[in-house]
Order: C-alpha cells, then sequence, then structure tokens
C-alpha cells in the first residue's frame, strides 16, 4: 500500500521541481518531477522519514543530483 506523506516544491533555473514523498510497505519513496513531468522514482527502503525529507531537500537546492 502506497501512501502520500508530503510534497515539497522549488525552482530552479526557471523550472518548477517538486519532490513527493510516500510511505511503502518496504519503506518511503521519492517522486521527482520538474514541470509536472515525472523524472525518477527512487526508494529508501529502511531509511526514516528524516533522512528521506532531507533527500527532498538536497535535490531541490541543487545538491543532490538524480543520476539514470
Amino acid at each position: 500500500m502506497r501512501t502520500f506523506v508530503n510534497a515539497m516544491i522549488g525552482e530552479a533555473n526557471g523550472a518548477n521541481l517538486q519532490a513527493e514523498i510516500y510511505q511503502e510497505e518496504s519503506g518511503y519513496s521519492i517522486t521527482y518531477s520538474i514541470n509536472g513531468q515525472n523524472v525518477k522514482a527512487e526508494q529508501f527502503p529502511n531509511k526514516s522519514i528524516y533522512f528521506v525529507e532531507d533527500a527532498a531537500k538536497n535535490w531541490l537546492s541543487g545538491i543532490k543530483k538524480l543520476n539514470g
């Protein structure tokens, strides 16, 4: 079962960024979107919500890069 937890938004180089956090059976996940288009989903099994929120914030601020 997948449950929505939080959404974080930001802007970079004129693009609208959004990171949606979900709770999954195995932990948490983030779906990353740029200008409303999903670009990547990342799983975080066995990580705390604080770790996952930090990952989302780091992406929005440009610290975390999405590879692949």
